[in-house]
């Protein structure tokens, strides 16, 4: 059987002995503190959390009306049965004070016993009450919370599924259908022997086979990091050799399109990271900029390096992104697709990719651009210590 423990104020030791002896006859396992005016009530009611408070109405420094009401306006003990006991403040007014002050019961004195344990029995039914909603309201909020995480995540698991339909139905469709449509032509020129003609529509197949392959290629990995297929394995890594290997892999591309494409970098710079992730994320930050940049435009790439990370720029003197559009960018629940200046096709995906990829290193990645002047792409990454 429980327990409860009984709060009783008054400034006469007497009136909380009488008390004590009346609660002593009955069935109720308890056990009693002891207050000798309002002030040290409030005390030791927000101390100790009692199940029942029992105080007297006229008492020295703080009365037992005073104490209700403040002890009402305090989360810890608003909810603690209170009974007012008094052999002054008897009448009907009275009681009504009592009752607007916070307190649940009223028991005028001399005390009757029989009538004292059947309100404190009352009164301790209530305060199990109480105790049993507020702990029920409490796992209800704890279950709120884990539904409106569960529907989070599948608010997110929805927009992937429709990410990758977008990109099975259309992204890849129609350049499969530019390969097709171009292997016919070439098949034709290749029956006439018109030379000219099988060179222009190899390189449109070429060309169009690099953007599926890039487009796969980031639809793997993507798919593999959402099903935690990928590891995150961070080393030392030199980002100079990162970075050529990156212009060096998309130097072709920029000169088809008559782009300029360089590092500033000259220093050693050592990050501590993982090598596959900071690979992808480059190719994609200049993949894009060779995408959005016209003929005789610049990508420049460059470093900033401070105490704990380096910072890698991607710049370019490009067609730019609206602030509409800078909004959007990063976010799988948004659907971005803007046509390069050489009508060159996009998911998204890829600014995807190197969100997830950045976040992984606990750094950070954003955009600065200006329609018609070009963009400026920069991530961070854990400089490696000493």
């Amino acid at each position: 059987m429980k327990t409860y423990t009984i709060l009783i104020a008054d400034d006469y030791p007497e009136n909380i002995q009488i008390i004590v002896d009346a609660l002593k006859s009955s069935d109720i396992q308890h056990k009693i503190i002891r207050a000798v005016n309002g002030k040290v009530l409030c005390e030791l009611a927000e101390k100790r959390c009692p199940d029942l408070i029992i105080t007297d109405w006229e008492m020295p420094e703080m009365n037992g009306l005073e104490a209700t009401r403040i002890l009402k306006n305090i989360e810890t003990t608003r909810d603690i049965p209170i009974i007012i006991c008094t052999g002054i403040m008897t009448t009907s007014e009275n009681l009504k004070m009592a009752l607007d002050s916070g307190a649940v019961d009223y028991i005028r004195k001399p005390i009757d016993n029989i009538e004292l344990q059947a309100r404190v029995y009352s009164m301790l039914k209530l305060s199990d009450s109480y105790r049993t909603i507020k702990e029920q309201n409490t796992i209800l909020e704890q279950q709120k919370d884990e539904i409106q995480i569960q529907r989070d995540k599948l608010q997110i698991a929805n927009a992937t599924k429709d990410k990758f339909f977008s990109i099975i139905a259309h992204d890849l469709l129609n350049p499969f259908n530019t390969i097709l449509g171009f292997s016919e032509l070439l098949l034709s020129a290749i029956e006439k022997k018109e030379i000219e003609k099988c060179h222009k529509y190899s390189y449109s197949i070429h060309d169009t086979a690099h953007v599926v392959f890039n487009l796969l290629e980031n639809l793997l990995t993507w798919s593999r990091s959402q099903t935690g297929k990928i590891s995150f394995s961070p080393e030392l890594i030199d980002v100079n050799d990162i970075i050529e290997s990156n212009l060096s892999l998309l130097k072709d591309a920029a000169q088809s399109k008559e782009i300029f494409l360089a590092s500033t970098l000259t220093e050693k710079l050592i990050a501590y990271a993982d090598k596959n992730m900071v690979l992808t994320i480059i190719r994609n930050l200049i993949t894009n900029a060779i995408k959005f940049s016209r003929k005789g435009d610049r990508i420049i790439v460059d470093v900033e390096n401070t105490e704990n990370w380096i910072t890698i720029h991607v710049l370019d003197t490009g067609i730019g992104i609206d602030d509409d559009s800078i909004s959007k960018l990063f976010k799988i629940s948004e659907n971005i697709k803007t046509e390069g200046t050489a009508n060159e096709r996009g998911t998204g995906l890829g600014l995807m990719l190197c969100k997830e990829f950045v976040d992984w290193h606990k750094g950070r990645i954003w955009v600065e651009s200006q329609v018609g002047a070009g963009s400026r792409f920069s991530f961070t990454l854990p400089k490696a210590k000493e």
